[in-house]
């Protein structure tokens, strides 16, 4: 067990540092969000659902977050609308490499369209791109694809009939 959490958290801190380059490079308006800004979000729609004159960024945070309270824990969610009975929830930046790592382990170290499809029902700013960077550091899945595969070769060879006139081109396939 306690190598299973060496690796665990050595895997967390390679996560953490990639996925830190990629939200520096995305800027602030990206869809991640630190714990702090998470807080300040759920504010933000909690004032902009009680304010009768509501400004243009309050309607855009109602349009597109809605708070879920589940006793004294609140979490942002999509918002829910008539058509739609599910909601998807909003994950902060330190939660993004839990939820993938038990993704990852409870579909046996799926690939990255099988936890795209998994992730993408329940969480709604989890891309594939930082799906990606964990598959991407994830060793028992690299030793997966290091193995030997079969591969095709293909060798030409030309024939010529018996008046040397007619010219055609055979090829054998030799599985290696």
């Amino acid at each position: 067990m306690d190598s299973d959490n060496d690796f665990r958290n050595q895997l967390k801190i390679r996560f953490n540092e990639e996925f830190s380059k990629l939200v520096a490079s995305k800027g602030v308006n990206s869809g991640f969000m630190n714990s702090e800004q998470y807080k300040d979000t759920i504010e933000c729609v909690k004032e902009a659902k009680v304010t009768t004159s509501k400004t243009p960024k309050q309607y855009r945070r109602i349009k597109r977050f809605d708070i879920f309270s589940v006793g004294k824990v609140e979490r942002l969610i999509t918002p829910v609308s008539s058509n739609h009975e599910d909601f998807r929830y909003y994950a902060t930046n330190e939660e993004m490499f839990d939820i993938i790592h038990e993704t990852h382990l409870s579909i046996g170290h799926g690939g990255r369209q099988r936890m795209v499809q998994k992730i993408n029902k329940v969480y709604k700013n989890i891309t594939q791109e930082i799906i990606s960077i964990y598959l991407s550091l994830c060793i028992p899945c690299k030793m997966k694809l290091k193995n030997a595969r079969k591969s095709v070769v293909i060798k030409p060879v030309t024939h010529s009939e018996v008046n040397n006139q007619i010219y055609s081109r055979c090829q054998f396939i030799k599985i290696i």
